[in-house]
């Protein structure tokens, strides 16, 4: 009597086959998850270094310096934002709070 074919019948253990796959999977989610989380990091230095520039240039004008800092915190909020959700989606409403504060 022959025997019944197994699937993935080039594969002795198919189970450690997905596990090898998922283990793959996670590492990379966790590889990316680190370089987002380090852009995020790098991205709210830059915004503090351009705020600092801002501030030393623009030190006669409070009204001016205080509305270029306002839209640099508003690109930096959205930023965040934007990191948080793995720059998949963030909702309209969270980007426009930030954005004026509300």
């Amino acid at each position: 009597m022959a025997r019944p074919r197994r699937p993935f019948s080039g594969c002795r253990e198919p189970s450690r086959l997905g596990t090898g796959l998922v283990q793959r999977l996670r590492e990379e989610q966790q590889k990316r998850q680190l370089l987002n989380d380090e852009m995020a990091h790098r991205l709210g230095n830059s915004f503090a270094g351009v705020q600092a520039i801002v501030n030393q240039s623009l030190a006669g004008e409070k009204e001016l310096r205080e509305t270029i800092n306002a839209r640099i915190a508003a690109l930096a909020a959205t930023n965040a934002l934007l990191s948080e959700s793995d720059w998949q989606v963030a909702s309209l409403k969270e980007v426009l709070a930030g954005m004026f504060g509300s």
